[in-house]
């Protein structure tokens, strides 16, 4: 069975069949993870949220998905499987252009394995959308993880604004240690 959402240690690991309408409802991922579940309660519709699947969309790796920059910013991972076994892709390394992702041909994923979030941990999706796709024109995801007032920690996902989602690593940088200001 590839549809199941389960805490294992400090990860949450969710079959690639578990449709967006699963994690959206899901009160481990909210719990533990609620940016994973409010970005699943932007996708598309309600009938696209019943059917699709985790694994689909990251698959298909459209440019304007929501998943990629919420799983970019919570360093997910992504388990594959093929005739050679079985590996784990980093998030990082995962989307290598237009529609085009790290499983090979004859490979599937399986799983992907989301960290659960530290105490002191804030995220966030935002997106602006195509009114009739509801694709992201561009998304936003942000974890941030603070020490009172300094970032201790955080990491930004881009998704809408290129060939395929990525990292925002110079606003990583530039916060990452310092003191969040107005």
């Amino acid at each position: 069975d590839l549809a199941y959402i389960k805490e294992e240690g400090s990860q949450i690991h969710i079959g690639a069949l578990t449709t967006h309408s699963e994690i959206e409802h899901s009160v481990l991922i909210k719990e533990k993870c609620s940016v994973l579940a409010d970005t699943a309660s932007v996708i598309a519709d309600i009938q696209v949220r019943n059917k699709g699947t985790i694994g689909g969309s990251l698959a298909h790796a459209d440019p304007a998905a929501d998943y990629p920059a919420c799983i970019l910013a919570l360093a997910t991972e992504v388990v594959i499987k093929g005739g050679s076994g079985e590996r784990t892709v980093p998030a990082d390394k995962f989307f290598i252009d237009t529609f085009t992702t790290a499983v090979e041909e004859n490979e599937l994923i399986t799983e992907v394995i989301v960290p659960v979030l530290k105490q002191g941990t804030g995220s966030s999706y935002q997106k602006f959308d195509n009114k009739a796709s509801h694709f992201a024109v561009v998304g936003s995801s942000a974890v941030a993880r603070m020490s009172g007032n300094n970032f201790d920690e955080i990491r930004i996902g881009i998704t809408g604004a290129g060939a395929t989602a990525t990292r925002a690593k110079a606003v990583e940088d530039l916060l990452n240690g310092n003191q969040a200001t107005d």
